[in-house]
């Protein structure tokens, strides 16, 4: 990825000097960038011949790591195939949203859902500026009926949820829907990340993720906001997942590996972090296996 210039001159002085393994940059960036930078950030993504404008409130990670969530996109792309149906739940300013429409090519779509108005506006500009036509964007939360529900904006663009969580700085009303009520035909790949919406938004799925034959599911999985959208345990969202036929395997973003379910100590699922779930149906064991090996 290539940045902007201010920016990018940060992070090669912060890189230079190691300083951007440090967590503590995380808030810094939060803090800092905002104050410095008056306007979204703009990335080049050249593996995918893609521009895109970050919200400068979210680009910590970029900044960081010079990449986002690389682990995780890497197998992102390694199931995407010319064709099919993408699904990007919680698209934010759209970073798995234009990669998929590119690797799904012209006779394949994808289909993003994004709440938030601002983020929204952000998604449909990063859309046109690659000139993608193969995207249909929903200004709607993905939930387990139609209706209309609170959004509780948070300071960082990236977490705003329909969970009431930490550091609110407004409540907005949105329109929600059931995914099974919209989908037309059963999706190829569904990446999900909604800060604690996941449960609700799986419910709305349970017909199209039950006649699934074969199908990729890329899950947020944050403990502590599960416990706030209403699951006495967390460990409860995982078995909704299994019930539809996934096997369940973690993606380790700062370890860069992907391990199987049963690897993770029970204890961690009570932690304050977040990690994201590779869940696959009706691929084989040698597929899986081909699958992890080459993102490792």
């Amino acid at each position: 990825m290539i940045m902007g210039k201010i920016p990018m001159k940060v992070v090669r002085l912060l890189r230079a000097i190691g300083l951007n393994r440090f967590r503590f940059l995380t808030s810094f960036y939060r803090k800092w960038l905002p104050r410095i930078i008056k306007r979204d950030i703009p990335i080049r993504y050249k593996e995918a011949n893609l521009v895109m404008y970050v919200p400068v409130a979210s680009a910590h990670n970029f900044l960081r790591w010079w990449d986002y969530e690389p682990c995780t996109m890497a197998l992102f792309r390694r199931v995407i195939n010319q064709g099919m149906t993408v699904v990007d739940i919680g698209a934010f300013f759209g970073i798995y949203t234009l990669i998929a429409a590119r690797d799904v090519g012209n006779e394949g779509r994808v289909i993003a859902l994004e709440p938030d108005p601002s983020n929204f506006r952000i998604l449909e500009n990063n859309i046109k500026a690659n000139n993608l036509t193969n995207v249909t964007c929903l200004q709607k939360a993905a939930f387990d009926k139609d209706t209309v529900i609170n959004l509780y904006r948070h300071s960082t663009p990236g977490h705003h949820s329909v969970i009431d969580s930490s550091d609110i700085i407004e409540v907005i009303k949105v329109s929600a829907i059931r995914l099974d009520n919209y989908l037309k035909a059963i999706p190829d790949v569904i990446k999900m990340d909604i800060e604690g919406g996941e449960p609700k938004a799986l419910e709305g799925m349970r017909r199209t993720l039950e006649k699934a034959g074969r199908l990729v599911l890329i899950s947020k999985y944050e403990p502590r906001l599960l416990k706030k959208s209403g699951l006495k345990d967390p460990e409860m969202y995982l078995s909704m997942i299994r019930s539809f036929g996934f096997e369940i395997f973690i993606i380790l973003e700062e370890q860069q590996k992907i391990i199987s379910f049963g690897e993770m100590l029970p204890k961690m699922w009570d932690s304050e972090g977040t990690i994201n779930l590779f869940c696959v149906k009706g691929y084989t064991e040698q597929e899986v296996s081909n699958l992890l090996t080459a993102t490792k």
